[in-house]
């Protein structure tokens, strides 16, 4: 981003330009948010490159969970990801819980049966990676909070696209994309 900030003014061909003036690019950086698959090696010397590699994917449906999903394949994808017990680094379900919803919440609270321990506050995404380290907090039990949080948030853009125009643009991209 630097460079092309600093190259931004000079540049002859196809300027970025508004109201014939050149402007200067900005760029938004956020986390990667990892896809729910397995990563291919939990060994890899490049830390940098492994996260890369585990980066959601459009091409592979089940690594990711899209805006317009039904419950039924949240609940899915969210079963089936990777979430192996008491490992935290390059874990997608504790990885989407520190980003997308501590992100958004305070606190969470886990709703368990009382013979697995019943419910569960957690205050802080130190919090959650403790437990979840010791063996306190199970991944099925985190899967299916992540599962039902994500239900509750996509529920505006899932009500969009099931109606009227929104509804046929997204049927005509699916056809385009083979998915149907």
């Amino acid at each position: 981003q630097v460079i092309a900030r600093q190259v931004a003014n000079k540049l002859k061909i196809s300027p970025l330009m508004v109201d014939n003036q050149i402007i200067k690019p900005v760029a938004v950086h956020h986390h990667l948010i990892l896809g729910l698959d397995k990563p291919p090696a939990l060994t890899s010397e490049n830390k940098q490159e492994l996260w890369e590699s585990m980066k959601m994917s459009k091409s592979n449906s089940d690594s990711a969970v899209f805006i317009h999903d039904s419950e039924e394949d949240i609940k899915r994808k969210i079963k089936k990801a990777f979430c192996p017990e008491r490992e935290i680094e390059f874990n997608p379900i504790i990885d989407w819980t520190e980003h997308l919803i501590f992100n958004r919440e305070e606190k969470i609270i886990l709703k368990r049966e009382k013979e697995h321990g019943g419910n569960l506050e957690i205050n802080s995404v130190t919090e959650l990676k403790d437990l979840f380290e010791k063996g306190e907090l199970h991944p099925e039990d985190l899967k299916n909070f992540v599962a039902e949080y994500l239900i509750k948030l996509l529920e505006p853009a899932r009500e969009h696209f099931s109606k009227g125009n929104p509804k046929e643009m997204l049927q005509n991209l699916e056809k385009l994309m083979g998915k149907e």
